[in-house]
């Protein structure tokens, strides 16, 4: 940077020379690049912890409900490879 005196003539305002100024403004960018992938992967960690709670609250939901209904089962529910049947309701019988 130079400015103008009253006499015409430039004079540095700043003592750096070129090659330091480059060096700040190098390790400047590199620092911003650096904090800015540090906040990505902050986000990332921050959205997968919270899908692994969500995920164990659904877990701890299913075994939950699995515990509650004991014995009982669904009469339209068909294990994996069961024979595919189709279901008769019976309230449309005979019509």
């Amino acid at each position: 940077m130079v400015h103008r005196n009253v006499s015409g003539l430039f004079r540095p305002l700043s003592t750096c020379d070129p090659d330091s100024m480059m060096i700040i403004l190098g390790g400047t960018a590199g620092t911003l690049l650096l904090v800015g992938l540090g906040l990505i992967v902050a986000a990332v960690v921050v959205v997968n912890l919270n899908d692994l709670r969500r995920w164990q609250q659904y877990q701890a939901w299913k075994a939950e409900n699995e515990r509650r209904l004991g014995e009982h089962r669904n009469p339209l529910y068909q294990e994996k490879g069961a024979t595919t049947e189709t279901f008769h309701n019976p309230a449309f019988q005979g019509k």
